[in-house]
Formats: structure tokens, sequence, C-alpha cells
């Protein structure tokens, strides 16, 4: 992500272009971002992967007799019977992007001009370096809030009961 880099030499190479990934108000967070997604997605992956095995084989081979096609079994079998485990990562995908800290206090310490500012950021600098531990308790209680309501309100509209009868 250097601007001296390999991505950025290849960019230029080909296209010309330099691209500022951390020093660009525009492109820090996204740079973070992809640096986050790279870091989780493996175990997001590997749920996936855990529910995607959890499903029986029998059900495929009886949508097959009955003249199911592939994007039928996907959306009818795969699909529902994945929907616990695709809740579970939107669920964790939710409380860590609420959490996040490591990544832009350590690259960026916020950013340009607090392009990549975190609530968490926020509220840590706010309670050790303004030493105002109320105010960064009051916000905690916010983004908590605000953290369960979105999970809350996700598990409702997506979740639903799964039988394999």
């Amino acid at each position: 992500f250097s601007v001296n880099g390999p991505v950025n030499k290849a960019l230029n190479s080909l296209f010309g272009i330099t691209i500022p990934w951390f020093t660009s108000p525009q492109w820090a967070m996204f740079s973070i971002a992809l640096i986050v997604i790279w870091k989780f997605i493996g175990y997001y992956g590997l749920i996936l992967y855990a529910g995607l095995t959890a499903i029986p084989k029998s059900l495929y081979e009886a949508a097959e007799l009955d003249g199911a096609g592939s994007l039928t079994k996907f959306f009818r079998i795969t699909l529902p019977l994945l929907n616990p485990s695709i809740i579970m990562v939107l669920v964790l995908a939710i409380t860590l992007a609420f959490g996040i800290f490591t990544e832009p206090y350590m690259i960026t310490g916020g950013g340009p001009m607090r392009s990549t500012l975190t609530p968490m950021m926020h509220m840590i600098t706010t309670a050790f370096q303004r030493m105002d531990p109320t105010y960064a308790a009051t916000m905690a209680v916010f983004v908590a809030i605000i953290s369960f309501g979105m999970i809350w309100v996700i598990r409702k509209t997506m979740e639903r009961e799964v039988d394999l009868v």
C-alpha cells in the first residue's frame, strides 16, 4: 500500500495512476477496510464452510430426482439452510465494525482529516487522552445500543426456522 509499493507500481505500469492509499481521505478508510476484510475473511469463510458441510447431501439428491436445476437447488436448499451461518457472519461483522480500533489507530492514527476515526478510536482517545471517561462511557452506551439495534433488526428480518423434513 506504499506509494512505491508493488500494488502502486502495477497500477502505474498498467494504467498510469498512483493511489495514495493512506494519505488521501478518500482512500484511507477503503484501505483500512481492505485490511480488516483480509484479516477476518478466513473466520467468516470457515463459518460458511461449516454451514455448507452441515447440509445433507440427500436433499440435493432428492432435488435432482425431482428435476431441480442448480439455481433451484441453490435458492431452495443451500441458501435457506445456510441462513443461520449467514446471520452469524453478519452479527460478527457488525460487532467488528463497531469495535474496530487497532488497524486505524496503528496505521493512520485517525487518518488524514479524521477520515479513519472510528467510534472505538474516538471513545478511547476521549477517555485516555482527553481524560473525559464519562463522555467516553456515554458514547460506548450509545454505540452499544446502535449495534444491538442493528443486530436485532438483521435477526428479525432474516432469521427463519429451518426444517430438514
